[in-house]
Formats: C-alpha cells, structure tokens, sequence
C-alpha cells in the first residue's frame, strides 16, 4: 500500500471547471508504478530485467464521488488477491479533510514486451491489508450503434509501450459523445472501461456510441478488432 500527494491544480481542469478525469487516471497509474516498484518490486524496469514484461491494464471502474476542483488530495493504492493472470487493485482519492473524493478499482495483467502480446504469469504476491473496502469492477454492456465517429492515433495518444495510453482512451472515448455546450454543466461520474486490445500509431479508431438507461456506450474498435469497450455516466454540476 501507498499514499502520495495528488495537487489539482487549474492546468488540470476541464471546460467545466472540474479535474480532468484522464488526469486522474494518469495519477491512479502513477500511484499504483511506485506502490509496484517500493513494496512489491515488480516496477517497470524490474519487469521488463527479469521477464522482458509490462504491465497492462486490462479493466478500470473508476468512481468520481463529487467534483475534484483546485486543492490538495491524496490517492491511496493497494494490491488485492491475485487471480490467475489478474492483478486488482484499488484506490482511494481524498481531500484535505480526508473525505473521499473519488474510488476506481483495475485489474492488470502482465505481458510479454515483444509483439505479438502474450500473457507472463508471475508468482503471487500476498495481497496487502485493504484501507478501504474495494470498489466494484463493472462489465461495460454495449447496444446496438446509434452513431459513429472516428479518430487517428496519433504520437499524442501512444504511451512508452507505443499504444494508446490507457488515460488518453478516456478522453478519446469522451470526445465520441460529442455533447456541444452540454459539456459545461455535467461531469463525468462513472467509467467503466474494458481494454480489449491495442492502437498504434497510424490506426484509425471506429467509435460506436450507444445507450443503456443512464449510461453512454462507447466501443472502439480498428478494423474488426475491438480495442475498447466503455459504459460512461454523467451528472449535472
């Protein structure tokens, strides 16, 4: 387990005035690096020395309890059971008064550095003690396309493992709803996001919108091959 400091500062913000939330996703990823590299020493470098791996993250559930805006926070991370070739792990976003601001869980898993992918199984780490309860993993359910949009992939959208970066997909996945003004006065609540596969530089995504009740269904794909599939939930400022 650890806790580092999380400043939200204005260049964080979005059009709405609250925290970006592919920002906050860069920071749970962060956390979750130096808890892997100080206290279970499986850190990137570790990996890829011993195993020629990555860690990959294959699910988020991310839970955005109110509007972060300009202060200070914390996110906590921890290390959960492991599960066969998944890796869960939580986290817990809090304020300078220590109420919880935000909660997200995300399974990772571990492959190969070479392509094509293929799964590395480790040994398991004993889980750590869980600070706070684990958040639930949501399954994103998809419908039926009511509209479509694309976009590039561009060097702006790749990560060091050169595929699109797992926090940059949030904001990818965002931009296919194409709300108009109405993005000023809502904000992001829920995401649930599957990541079922890899873009690289030069692909373009086909983004299929849909809806399921309160929910915007985003599912991303190049060529046949599905790469993302989401569940989005927004709610008023």
């Amino acid at each position: 387990m650890i806790t580092i400091d999380f400043p939200v500062r204005h260049s964080y913000l979005c059009a709405n005035g609250t925290l970006r939330p592919s920002i906050l996703l860069e920071w749970l990823q962060d956390s979750a690096t130096a808890d892997a590299e100080r206290n279970m020493d499986l850190g990137r470098e570790a990996l890829l020395r011993s195993h020629n791996a990555l860690w990959i993250v294959s699910r988020t559930s991310l839970y955005i309890d109110r509007p972060l805006t300009p202060g200070d926070y914390r996110i906590t991370t921890w290390h959960a059971a492991v599960r066969a070739a998944l890796w869960p792990r939580g986290y817990v976003v809090t304020d300078a008064d220590d109420r919880v601001a935000a909660r997200a869980v995300t399974h990772w898993t571990v492959l190969s550095a070479s392509l094509p992918r293929r799964i590395v199984m480790l040994p398991p780490v004993p889980p750590q003690d869980s600070p706070y309860e684990l958040p639930r993993l949501v399954r994103a359910r998809l419908r039926e396309p009511e509209a479509s949009a694309a976009h590039l992939v561009t060097l702006a959208d790749l990560d060091e493992n050169r595929h699109v970066n797992n926090a940059r997909a949030l904001d990818i996945l965002e931009d296919a709803l194409s709300p108009g003004e109405a993005a000023y006065s809502r904000r992001l609540a829920e995401a649930h996001i599957h990541y079922a596969g890899e873009a690289h530089l030069g692909d373009t995504l086909t983004l299929d919108v849909s809806h399921d009740g309160e929910y915007a269904c985003v599912a991303s794909s190049v060529g046949a091959s599905r790469v993302h599939e989401a569940m989005l939930r927004y709610e008023a400022l």
